[in-house]
């Protein structure tokens, strides 16, 4: 009973988040967006990226924005001092933050690489 109830309020809270649903793992997050036919959404940070902070604030965290954001995309954020695994091209980074838009089916970016400043308008196609 205590289970049921425990996942019952972690439901609730993912279903009324005020920010955009984030996954840790590139590859649970690509399995996933593969199973729900989701776009990914790969946003690459580093620490003490002063614009890595202001766009997670600024950009993902709009209640209405990011409703429609969960239900087309599965995000993963990914912070380039933990060495976890993700496409090679990604490495290649030197601008953070940069945003990758995947198609989860071949790994092939949907559209050029958002690098720096990303504001809203770069992502409204999603919409």
């Amino acid at each position: 009973m205590k289970r049921f109830v425990l996942l019952f309020f972690l439901f609730c809270a993912l279903l009324y988040s005020k920010s955009l649903s984030w996954r840790g793992d590139y590859d649970k997050a690509l399995a996933e967006a593969r199973d729900s036919d989701k776009i990914l959404l790969v946003l690459l940070v580093k620490n003490g990226c002063k614009r890595c902070n202001e766009v997670l604030n600024k950009v993902f965290t709009d209640k209405p924005y990011i409703k429609s954001l969960n239900q087309k995309v599965v995000a993963v954020l990914i912070n380039k001092e933990y060495k976890s695994s993700y496409p090679i091209e990604m490495y290649y980074t030197t601008v953070y933050p940069t945003l990758f838009l995947v198609n989860p089916q071949n790994e092939t970016f949907i559209k050029e690489p958002i690098y720096g400043n990303i504001v809203k308008n770069d992502i409204k196609f999603l919409k």
